[in-house]
């Protein structure tokens, strides 16, 4: 068996997330590693060079999208909630997605379960889309004996977080298409349409007006080097994506992004649902607060927020609780610490977290609907302004010409 590199996130004994690369033989090997170390193998990821994160940006990961991913944990919700084994769901759910990237994800879970793992190690070994949170959930319930129990609170989970993310998209697609096609209008103008009255101004020796010169040379530009602007787009996408994954840049930009305003709300909201839903099924499930902040923590999308949530599991180990550190936080909402206070104090936290997600998401709906509302007019209004000074050019143009024919 060859040798191969293999990233690795873990949890260690404290609760703290550690991460690394390594050489050896087998997933499986690595996880046996951590295990003699004390560590709780969360996800492991093969590796692909230097350069891997170029295969990644330009062409994606393996393995099924998010809306294939929900209905695949729906699947075997039913499944086993039916009364059929891991390994006979999986064979079914492999019937029905006969091929495609789904059914390459159930045949690695398939040959894990074949080797001898169950089905949170098959999970932790497969990588992404199988997210920590995901996997520390299916060990829970195996643990327990209730895995469908507990993929039935995973697959409501899911659909919620989907739910989520596609109201956040579908909101943002008027204004995206609202801005591409005004820019696509001033492209036109200027590259198309102006440049007709060139000819006439050369023949009669008299300079075009100053603004059309300009709107002209613009032009020129787009239409000599609009491949190289090209190039140097894809570049600073690639090389900002690449330097997002520095600690210190990314943790600049989220904190940045956070203090934003109404930008900095919405995603502080988003940020704050995920982590109390994903707390509250891991709760429910009967992991340890402790390991269930690390691993909820790694859902997050945000850096300084998960960096905040951090700075609260340390609190809690030091005896603190949960809610106080949470309250000392400036980037966490203080509603999040006051209804954490509660749960802890009537022991209902898991039943307030909960209510803490369906609190926030309304929030997040509220307020995208209100940006929405704001941006489409102000992009409306600004793009019509350019729009207009380009057509005020052309109109003046065509009358300078009208005064040259006379």
């Amino acid at each position: 068996m060859s040798v191969a590199n293999y990233s690795y996130r873990a949890l260690s004994r404290s609760g703290a997330v550690v991460t690394g690369e390594t050489e050896v033989d087998s997933a499986q090997l690595l996880k046996r590693q951590l295990q003699t170390e004390g560590c709780l193998l969360l996800s492991v990821e093969r590796s692909g060079g230097p350069f891997a994160f170029l295969q990644r940006d330009l062409f994606g990961r393996a393995g099924p999208n998010a809306k294939e991913f929900d209905l695949l944990i729906q699947q075997l919700t039913a499944l086993l909630v039916a009364g059929l084994s891991a390994d006979r769901a999986l064979e079914v759910a492999l019937a029905v997605n006969g091929s495609g990237r789904t059914a390459d994800t159930l045949r690695g879970l398939q040959a894990a379960l074949h080797g001898g793992s169950g089905l949170a190690e098959a999970m932790a070994t497969a990588g992404p889309p199988f997210d920590a949170s995901l996997v520390a959930m299916v060990r829970a319930g195996e643990e327990a004996g209730a895995l469908p129990t507990v993929l039935t609170r995973v697959s409501e989970g899911l659909s919620r977080r989907r739910a989520l993310n596609d109201q956040l998209r579908s909101a943002m697609i008027y204004p995206a298409a609202l801005v591409l096609l005004s820019v696509a209008s001033v492209i036109v103008l200027v590259t198309a349409v102006l440049p007709e009255f060139r000819p006439l101004f050369e023949m009669s020796g008299q300079d075009m007006p100053l603004m059309a010169r300009i709107l002209l040379g613009a032009g020129d530009l787009v239409s000599a080097w609009w491949w190289l602007g090209l190039t140097c787009i894809a570049t600073g996408i690639l090389l900002l994506g690449q330097g997002l994954r520095m600690r210190g840049p990314r943790l600049g930009l989220h904190r940045l992004v956070l203090r934003m305003p109404v930008l900095g709300t919405i995603i502080a909201n988003v940020e704050t649902a995920r982590l109390s839903r994903t707390l509250a099924t891991l709760l429910h499930n009967g992991v340890p607060l402790l390991r269930a902040l690390g691993i909820a923590r790694e859902t997050l999308g945000n850096a300084a927020y998960a960096e905040a949530v951090a700075a609260a599991a340390a609190g809690l180990k030091h005896g603190r609780g949960l809610a106080d550190p949470l309250q000392t936080s400036t980037l966490v909402p203080p509603l999040l610490a006051h209804m954490v206070r509660v749960g802890e104090e009537t022991g209902k936290l898991p039943d307030m977290l909960s209510k803490v997600a369906d609190l926030f998401e309304g929030e997040v709906k509220t307020a995208t609907e209100r940006l929405v509302a704001l941006l489409v007019p102000t992009v409306t209004l600004v793009m019509g302004i350019v729009v207009a000074g380009i057509i005020t050019t052309i109109l003046t143009t065509m009358l300078s010409v009208n005064d040259l024919a006379g």
